[in-house]
């Protein structure tokens, strides 16, 4: 019965990709960023809940819980549930999130932000240099969407 719900798990969740994907296609900068953004703290919140024991010292963890996603993302990373590579992204992205959710006139051509995805396209990008080279000549807007995109699948 586990592996069934486990193979349903697996396709809600790539059918909310699909829902994420079509929602992104159409929002602002802005937009496309909480949402990619929100949908990885989603993704850590039931990867680090699937795996603690349930009880009152688990109860931050709850999904709805006080925990921050880079508290999260530390405590998978911790446990070998996500890789280092995959904390340093998440952490990049919650960089460039914070630069969008608390200006509110923020978007990719903004100089905080461009210094921000150098960094999060540096983290990502540094595996083969060929396959880079095509990432490297993608706006901003899109590099952020493939790297969430990417991150998710991996997820």
């Amino acid at each position: 019965m586990k592996d069934k719900e486990k193979t349903l798990g697996i396709f809600a969740r790539l059918g909310k990709q699909g829902q994420l994907i079509n929602l992104v296609n159409n929002e602002s900068d802005k937009g496309m960023v909480l949402s990619i953004t929100a949908f990885i703290e989603s993704t850590i919140q039931e990867i680090v809940y699937a795996f603690v024991v349930k009880n009152s010292a688990s109860k931050d963890l709850e999904p709805n819980g006080h925990t921050s996603i880079v508290k999260r993302v530390r405590l998978a990373c911790s446990l070998g549930l996500i890789s280092e590579l995959e904390m340093n992204v998440i952490t990049k992205i919650c960089n460039v999130r914070n630069e969008f959710a608390h200006k509110w006139d923020a978007n990719f051509d903004d100089e905080e932000i461009k210094a921000k995805m150098q960094k999060l396209a540096s983290v990502w990008l540094q595996f083969d240099h060929e396959s880079n080279k095509a990432f490297r000549k993608k706006a901003d807007k899109e590099l952020f969407k493939l790297i969430g995109s990417m991150l998710l699948q991996d997820l």
